[in-house]
Formats: structure tokens, C-alpha cells, sequence
């Protein structure tokens, strides 16, 4: 799992979010998490033939602690 550090990563869950009970490394407890799934690009979109683009993207899950803010990254290859 990748830490990644954003100062802008919001520790409120909207309405709209989905939450778990997750391990926090930085609290070192249980805690609370808001959970998101996204597609990121996996290369450079000038590098990359247009017609290749498609398949050159990967699920990401993000988790952000509800409890200290630490936002963990997971890149699925």
C-alpha cells in the first residue's frame, strides 16, 4: 500500500460516501474510513498510441482516516 500525503483530503464523509472499519497505521487502531474507487491512467497520454489509451488505466482505492486525515493509496496492476 502506497501513503500518499494530501493536504486537501477532506476527514468528513459526505452523504454520498461509503465508510469502513480499517486499520490505521498512523493511530495505530481501528478507525472509521471513507473509501473511493476511481480509474487512473497508468501512462503518459502523449506517449500513448490514442487507440491503446483505453486499456492503459487501472483501478485505484483510496481510503482517507476519518480519525487523523492519513490517506492510503492502492493501485490494482
Amino acid at each position: 500500500m502506497e501513503k500518499v500525503d494530501r493536504d486537501s483530503a477532506t476527514t468528513e464523509p459526505d452523504g454520498d460516501d461509503y465508510t469502513l472499519t480499517e486499520y490505521c497505521a498512523d493511530c495505530e487502531r481501528e478507525t472509521e474510513h471513507k473509501v473511493e474507487v476511481s480509474i487512473v491512467s497508468t501512462s503518459d497520454e502523449q506517449q500513448t498510441n490514442p487507440d491503446n489509451r483505453k486499456f492503459a488505466r487501472v483501478p485505484c482505492r483510496t481510503t482517507t482516516c476519518l480519525s487523523c486525515g492519513t490517506v492510503t493509496e492502492r493501485l490494482r496492476r
